[in-house]
Protein backbone atom coordinates (compact mmCIF):
# COMPACT_ATOMS: atom_id res chain seq x y z
CA UNK A 1 0.00 0.00 0.00
CA UNK A 2 1.18 3.50 -1.28
CA UNK A 3 1.33 6.08 1.49
CA UNK A 4 1.22 9.36 0.96
CA UNK A 5 3.71 12.08 2.82
CA UNK A 6 1.22 13.67 5.84
CA UNK A 7 1.61 17.32 5.77
CA UNK A 8 3.76 19.14 8.04
CA UNK A 9 2.06 20.11 11.62
CA UNK A 10 1.96 24.05 11.80
CA UNK A 11 0.06 26.68 12.66
CA UNK A 12 -1.82 28.32 16.06
CA UNK A 13 -5.02 27.19 17.71
CA UNK A 14 -6.72 29.04 20.36
CA UNK A 15 -8.90 27.70 23.55
CA UNK A 16 -9.38 28.16 26.84
CA UNK A 17 -8.77 24.71 28.68
CA UNK A 18 -8.36 24.95 32.58
CA UNK A 19 -4.64 23.31 33.03
CA UNK A 20 -5.60 21.14 36.24
CA UNK A 21 -8.34 20.08 34.48
CA UNK A 22 -6.80 18.80 31.46
CA UNK A 23 -4.33 16.99 33.63
CA UNK A 24 -7.11 15.08 35.76
CA UNK A 25 -8.16 13.77 32.15
CA UNK A 26 -7.24 10.26 30.94
CA UNK A 27 -5.05 10.84 27.69
CA UNK A 28 -8.19 9.24 25.69
CA UNK A 29 -10.66 11.48 26.89
CA UNK A 30 -8.32 14.55 26.22
CA UNK A 31 -7.43 13.47 22.79
CA UNK A 32 -11.73 13.00 22.11
CA UNK A 33 -13.19 16.02 24.19
CA UNK A 34 -10.53 18.89 23.49
CA UNK A 35 -9.97 20.60 20.32
CA UNK A 36 -8.84 24.06 19.51
CA UNK A 37 -10.30 26.66 16.90
CA UNK A 38 -7.86 27.19 14.26
CA UNK A 39 -7.64 29.82 11.52
CA UNK A 40 -7.68 27.88 8.46
CA UNK A 41 -10.20 25.72 9.19
CA UNK A 42 -12.05 25.18 12.62
CA UNK A 43 -12.68 21.74 12.45
CA UNK A 44 -9.27 20.48 11.67
CA UNK A 45 -7.58 18.16 14.00
CA UNK A 46 -4.13 17.20 14.41
CA UNK A 47 -4.34 13.71 13.54
CA UNK A 48 -4.25 14.54 9.54
CA UNK A 49 -0.72 15.84 10.16
CA UNK A 50 2.76 14.15 10.24
CA UNK A 51 3.54 13.03 13.74
CA UNK A 52 6.86 14.37 14.58
CA UNK A 53 8.07 14.73 18.43
CA UNK A 54 7.52 18.63 19.46
CA UNK A 55 9.97 20.64 21.47
CA UNK A 56 8.12 22.89 24.11
CA UNK A 57 9.19 25.70 26.34
CA UNK A 58 7.38 26.13 29.21
CA UNK A 59 8.25 29.83 30.61
CA UNK A 60 5.06 30.86 33.01
CA UNK A 61 4.72 31.44 35.86
CA UNK A 62 8.64 30.25 35.80
CA UNK A 63 11.81 32.31 36.28
CA UNK A 64 13.52 30.05 34.06
CA UNK A 65 11.78 28.49 31.27
CA UNK A 66 11.96 24.40 31.03
CA UNK A 67 12.81 23.08 27.63
CA UNK A 68 11.24 20.04 26.69
CA UNK A 69 10.31 17.36 23.91
CA UNK A 70 7.20 15.68 23.86
CA UNK A 71 6.31 12.46 21.10
CA UNK A 72 3.22 11.99 20.00
CA UNK A 73 0.94 8.66 20.53
CA UNK A 74 1.45 5.15 19.11
CA UNK A 75 -1.09 2.56 18.96
CA UNK A 76 -1.49 -0.80 17.24
CA UNK A 77 -4.53 -0.40 15.15
CA UNK A 78 -5.56 -3.53 12.95
CA UNK A 79 -2.25 -4.98 13.67
CA UNK A 80 -0.46 -1.91 12.46
CA UNK A 81 1.41 0.45 14.51
CA UNK A 82 0.12 3.92 14.12
CA UNK A 83 1.88 7.24 15.35
CA UNK A 84 -0.16 10.29 15.45
CA UNK A 85 -0.88 13.44 17.21
CA UNK A 86 -4.54 15.76 18.57
CA UNK A 87 -4.40 18.22 19.72
CA UNK A 88 -6.05 17.20 22.73
CA UNK A 89 -2.68 14.54 23.78
CA UNK A 90 -0.91 17.11 23.25
CA UNK A 91 -2.43 19.78 26.24
CA UNK A 92 -2.77 16.70 28.05
CA UNK A 93 1.01 15.75 27.95
CA UNK A 94 1.53 19.77 28.74
CA UNK A 95 -0.49 19.65 31.82
CA UNK A 96 1.16 16.52 32.66
CA UNK A 97 4.25 18.68 32.73
CA UNK A 98 3.22 21.74 34.68
CA UNK A 99 1.99 18.86 37.20
CA UNK A 100 5.79 17.29 37.31
CA UNK A 101 6.75 21.22 37.73
CA UNK A 102 4.35 22.14 40.59
CA UNK A 103 5.34 19.21 42.68
CA UNK A 104 8.52 21.45 43.19
CA UNK A 105 7.82 25.04 43.13
CA UNK A 106 11.04 26.09 44.97
CA UNK A 107 13.48 24.29 42.73
CA UNK A 108 11.13 25.18 39.56
CA UNK A 109 11.31 29.21 40.78
CA UNK A 110 7.50 29.14 40.45
CA UNK A 111 5.96 33.09 41.03
CA UNK A 112 2.74 34.24 41.49
CA UNK A 113 0.41 31.64 40.65
CA UNK A 114 -0.82 27.89 41.72
CA UNK A 115 -1.87 25.10 38.71
CA UNK A 116 -4.65 25.69 39.54
CA UNK A 117 -4.88 29.56 38.33
CA UNK A 118 -3.54 28.68 34.41
CA UNK A 119 -5.53 28.37 31.44
CA UNK A 120 -4.44 26.97 27.73
CA UNK A 121 -5.09 29.96 25.56
CA UNK A 122 -2.86 29.23 22.59
CA UNK A 123 -0.79 26.47 20.90
CA UNK A 124 1.43 27.82 17.69
CA UNK A 125 3.34 24.91 16.25
CA UNK A 126 6.02 26.68 13.97
CA UNK A 127 7.36 24.42 11.09
CA UNK A 128 10.93 23.54 12.82
CA UNK A 129 8.84 21.82 15.87
CA UNK A 130 9.13 24.15 18.26
CA UNK A 131 6.06 24.95 19.92
CA UNK A 132 4.92 28.49 21.43
CA UNK A 133 2.94 27.94 24.79
CA UNK A 134 -0.11 30.85 25.13
CA UNK A 135 -0.89 30.12 29.25
CA UNK A 136 -3.17 32.83 30.91
CA UNK A 137 -3.71 33.07 34.48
Amino acid sequence: MLKMKEPKLFGTWHMVYHVKTVAGLTEDQASCVLFGNWKRNPYETWCGFEAKPLKVTIDYPVRKPIVFTLKPKTEVFCGQKQTYWSLGIFLWQVAQKYVEIYKDPIKNQIWGHDISDLEFECVTVKKNGTVELGIGS
